[in-house]
């Protein structure tokens, strides 16, 4: 859980500039790019959750790299191919317990 403040310099005709001060918490989630049993996920089923987060905290990106995972679970070791998204969203508590609990 990252909180950051921000200053953004916005242009606003001519050549005065306005400063608009704001405080933001940037989180990032590993989406998986393939379910347990192998199957990709469907483009579309990525593209809803990132639509459901910009709805929700009003700013997403994505990282269209693929992340490679490793990880053991009961002496499985399992991979995972995954894309990061990034959440910027308001330094508030409906925020903070959405990603951290």
């Amino acid at each position: 859980w990252i909180s950051r403040s921000c200053a953004l310099g916005i242009r606003i005709g001519g050549n005065s500039t306005r400063t608009l001060d704001f405080k933001y918490d940037q989180s990032s989630i590993l989406l998986p790019l393939r379910f347990n049993d192998g199957r990709s996920v469907p483009d579309e089923l990525i593209a809803d959750t990132l639509l459901e987060l910009r709805q929700r905290f009003g700013a997403v990106s994505c990282e269209t790299q693929t992340i490679r995972g490793i990880w053991t679970f009961a002496a499985e070791v399992f991979r995972d191919d995954l894309v990061r998204v990034y959440v910027d969203a308001d330094d508030g508590p409906e925020s903070r317990d959405f990603f951290v609990g």
